[in-house]
């Protein structure tokens, strides 16, 4: 899970927001950088936002020891 805290275009109010990466694993490729929006509302003025998220996953190889 990913912790978001973003400022509203719309009213400029701080929001808080978390955000489930399982939801988005279809967008999610390991070794590559991945943009993705993630809709959101606004707590405040309840605009419909669109989040731009990029990720870097990297797989660590698994040893078994």
């Amino acid at each position: 899970m990913i912790s978001l805290e973003f400022d509203c275009p719309e009213c400029g109010n701080m929001n808080e927001h978390n955000v489930r990466l399982e939801n988005y694993g279809e967008f999610i490729d390991q070794d590559k950088e991945t943009p993705f929006f993630v809709p959101v509302n606004c707590e405040s003025c309840c605009a419909r936002l669109h989040i731009r998220l990029e990720l870097k996953v990297k797989v660590a190889p698994f040893t078994c020891g």
